[in-house]
């Protein structure tokens, strides 16, 4: 397995275990001295490096904060996709993986 696989499936393992969990607490009003608050506390110094930069240009809207939305489309069309496309063939790629991987081809080979 090369470095390009290896980085996509962290990218991925990192939106599954770290940003949906996170997500999902964020729902709830948690004791922050449980178990949960605990978790929450964890989840929040892992996701806000990542969250903070996007927040910046993309501002929440009241309370609803797009900067979660973007970084997990981000990853799962456009990181994911292109890294894992480095090591396999396109065929075996998934259909979004597919067409982020021609188009960016076809911008640096206009001709081929």
């Amino acid at each position: 397995m090369d470095i390009a696989r290896i980085l996509a499936n962290l990218i991925q393992a990192y939106v599954i275990l770290i940003m949906f969990p996170m997500a999902v607490l964020s729902w709830f009003r948690i004791d922050p001295n449980s178990f949960w608050g605990q978790l929450q506390r964890f989840l929040f110094r892992a996701t806000e490096p990542v969250l903070r930069p996007v927040r910046r240009v993309i501002r929440p809207m009241g309370s609803i904060d797009l900067s979660f939305m973007v970084v997990v489309i981000v990853a799962e069309f456009v990181a994911i996709p292109v890294l894992g496309g480095a090591t396999r063939g396109m065929d075996r790629l998934p259909p979004h993986g597919q067409f982020v991987s021609r188009l960016i081809h076809s911008r640096h080979h206009p001709h081929g």
